[in-house]
């Protein structure tokens, strides 16, 4: 697990109010070089909001990808 590599990506932004984001991001297993390998893909969900010292992410949510689903 020390030698594991992870390239994350937002896949989405969306505004669902005012001042409230839902970030959705993917999270894919990768080489030393960044290259895709076999392994679990996971995605994560943010809500973001503004705080006094600028936006924070205020909830999230990860969860795997079932091999074969393409994201």
């Amino acid at each position: 697990m020390g030698d594991s590599q992870v390239r994350y990506a937002i896949t989405n932004l969306l505004a669902i109010a005012d001042n409230v984001l839902v970030i959705n991001v993917l999270q894919t297993p990768t080489d030393h070089d960044g290259n895709p390998v076999e392994g679990a893909r996971g995605f994560t969900i943010y809500i973001a909001a503004p705080m006094s010292d600028g936006w924070k992410i205020v909830a999230g949510q990860n969860g795997f990808l079932p091999d074969g689903v393409e994201s």
